[in-house]
């Protein structure tokens, strides 16, 4: 468990200030081409967080979702070394890092101020991360606190990554898969208004995840056969990836 904290807490660490220098040497923002995207695919996200906000129970309840994802992975490190699963964090942490790899240099080409500024609520997003992007974009601002970094992807929508990757980690027939298959389902509800998100980012997000699946599982049965059927520590095997 310690072993897999450590690496989750570097990967959080150099990720975010990865993505705040693809922040700062963006391009010009993307956010009127995917609102035109999402109109194109029928969604509008004016009209969806309309909806959210006239409902305070929902936005209350799509807030606490949103806000899951680090006690998700502390909880699925302990929940699989308890478990004695060493493979299913190594395939958690090493399908996010892919994932991860593949999403930086996308949002890097095609930045995006998100839908909650776009959409003039830019109070709003300020104390998650629109303070942060303006500074970084005007360069009006060159020191930040690694405590209090913020995730400031907007295409593909990384939230949607590990959504995706925790339901697919925890896949077996019992109460605890259940439980996170439901508690993603909301996560992923809670992102266009939470994370102030496109649908196409979402969508993205979702293609990114799928890839990262099956470049891990890949990479696991091209180690499994580079050993001849000796596990390794680092990426899960076929055997692994095959159980449930």
């Amino acid at each position: 468990m310690a072993h897999w904290t450590v690496l989750w807490v570097l990967f959080s660490v150099t990720a975010g200030m990865a993505t705040y220098a693809a922040a700062a040497y963006g391009g010009a923002t993307h956010d009127a081409a995917f609102v035109a995207l999402d109109a194109r695919l029928g969604f509008s996200w004016a009209d969806w967080y309309g909806f959210v906000t006239r409902h305070p129970v929902l936005r209350f309840a799509l807030a606490i979702a949103y806000t899951t994802l680090m006690p998700q992975i502390i909880f699925s490190i302990i929940y699989f070394g308890l478990l004695g699963r060493n493979d299913r964090n190594a395939e958690f942490f090493f399908t996010t890092l892919i994932a991860f790899a593949i999403t930086l240099p996308i949002s890097w080409r095609f930045p995006a101020l998100g839908a909650l500024p776009y959409f003039g609520h830019t109070n709003e997003a300020a104390p998650f991360y629109f303070s942060d992007l303006q500074a970084l974009r005007q360069h009006t601002r060159h020191v930040f606190s690694l405590a209090e970094m913020k995730g400031l992807i907007t295409l593909p929508s990384f939230h949607t990554v590990l959504a995706l990757l925790f339901i697919y980690v925890h896949r077996a027939r019992n109460w605890v898969s259940k439980f996170i298959i439901f508690l993603n389902l909301a996560v992923l509800i809670s992102i266009p208004v939470g994370g102030g998100h496109y649908l196409c980012d979402m969508i993205s997000g979702a293609i990114v995840g799928l890839i990262s699946i099956m470049i891990q599982r890949w990479l696991s049965g091209l180690i499994l056969g580079n050993t001849k059927g000796v596990k390794k520590v680092g990426l899960a095997t076929a055997n692994d990836l095959g159980s449930s």
